[in-house]
């Protein structure tokens, strides 16, 4: 039997060797919590999204996964369930010039499709104000804020780390969606 410090750090060396450029981090939404099957169904549909953009072959579902835009998801404390993801840009898109848009092509579209639980129908609120949030420190500025958080990657192998630093072995929750 692998041990989990082994385990973790084996998917550490692995996750270190790709192209991880954006970090997509979704808060615990105090309205609904998002499934898991819910959230890889949009992060699917926002890497197909991308793909479609910019990638200049049309056949980019047979291209391996190297040369396509895909996430890799990791969620967080099953009693406040949130995610983490990193996001692969693959070295060479339709024109080296275009850069992704962050807010555009990744943060909208979340937003626009979590907004409504796929359960109940019900609508979501994304945009919140921290003096709702159970962990709202009372310095804190109480402006509304947004669950998604995108940023640009700085450090590789700390983001890899935090992102992975809740991984077990017998844990099937860790996934990509491609």
């Amino acid at each position: 039997m692998i041990s989990n410090e082994t385990y973790k750090t084996a998917v550490q060396e692995m996750l270190y060797k790709k192209c991880f450029q954006y970090r997509v981090d979704v808060e615990p939404l105090p309205s609904a919590t998002i499934e898991r099957e819910q959230m890889s169904q949009v992060l699917r549909k926002v890497s197909f999204d991308l793909n479609k953009k910019y990638l200049r072959d049309r056949a980019f579902p047979k291209l391996p996964l190297e040369q396509k835009f895909y996430f890799f998801i990791n969620p967080q404390d099953r009693n406040n369930l949130h995610y983490h993801c990193l996001l692969h840009v693959p070295l060479k898109t339709y024109n080296s010039r275009y850069e992704i848009k962050p807010f555009s092509d990744v943060h909208f579209p979340l937003m626009k499709q979590l907004r409504v639980n796929a359960l109940s129908r019900r609508s979501r609120k994304i945009l919140y104000n921290k003096k709702v949030m159970r962990n709202h420190m009372p310095f804190e500025s109480t402006e509304a804020t947004s669950a998604i958080k995108v940023e640009r990657v700085k450090n590789l192998e700390a983001s890899i780390n935090y992102n992975t630093r809740q991984m077990y072995v017998m844990n099937d929750s860790d996934f990509l969606v491609a």
